[in-house]
């Protein structure tokens, strides 16, 4: 299970995205009672969802998609916002957003952890190595490397350039300098969970 921090207007959301192709999205009113959690919407994507993550404004929610798609959705209002066509990949299997919410990682059935723009969709770096699926990805907090985790049993640690770095640093810097909540148009807490997904994607490798 995954958890964002908690933002403002005393909303919770969780939400949850799993294999049969639908993300949902519960209100949370009182984790203290058996009617703590109600469901608040669901939404459907084309293909099946392998994994998801929460930008740093909390607005956003980024999926990787069974057709080759990176999919946006606004926390706020559920809705698809925009889609990335992912050319010259393999099948995205897990995707993982920068601490600064601007460049989104992937790892795909090519073995290959690719970095784009979350803003454009444009591939800016891919890396190789691993013999077996990358089973996990994540930033460093000083945005100056992204390490992976593969079935193979390595970990990679991979030096991104000035040219990934510098941005989050500076976008990073702006975040902590405005010291007001990251989101402020009414989303408000989100915890979020894969649901199903990484068993279902280690049946299909056995």
């Amino acid at each position: 299970m995954s958890t964002a921090p908690l933002v403002s207007e005393l909303r919770l959301l969780h939400v949850s995205c799993s294999a049969d192709k639908s993300i949902r999205f519960r209100e949370v009113n009182d984790c203290l009672t058996p009617q703590a959690v109600v469901k608040a919407g669901v939404r459907t994507s084309t293909s099946t969802i392998y994994d998801m993550d929460l930008d740093a404004t909390q607005k956003y929610l980024v999926t990787a998609n069974q057709d080759k798609r990176l999919n946006i959705w606004s926390a706020n209002s559920t809705k698809s916002v925009r889609t990335y066509r992912l050319r010259n990949s393999g099948e995205p299997y897990k995707v993982q957003l920068d601490p600064a919410g601007i460049f989104v990682a992937t790892s795909s059935s090519d073995k290959l952890l690719r970095v784009y723009d979350f803003f454009s969709g444009e591939c800016l770096a891919k890396a190789g190595g691993h013999s077996e699926q990358i089973t996990r990805l994540r930033f460093t907090q000083d945005c100056r490397r992204l390490i992976s985790v593969s079935a193979d049993g390595c970990i990679f640690v991979h030096k991104l350039s000035s040219a990934l770095s510098k941005p989050m640093l500076q976008r990073l810097s702006e975040l902590k300098s405005s010291r007001l909540p990251p989101s402020i148009n009414g989303l408000l807490v989100v915890l979020f969970i894969q649901l199903s997904v990484e068993f279902q994607t280690k049946q299909m490798y056995r």
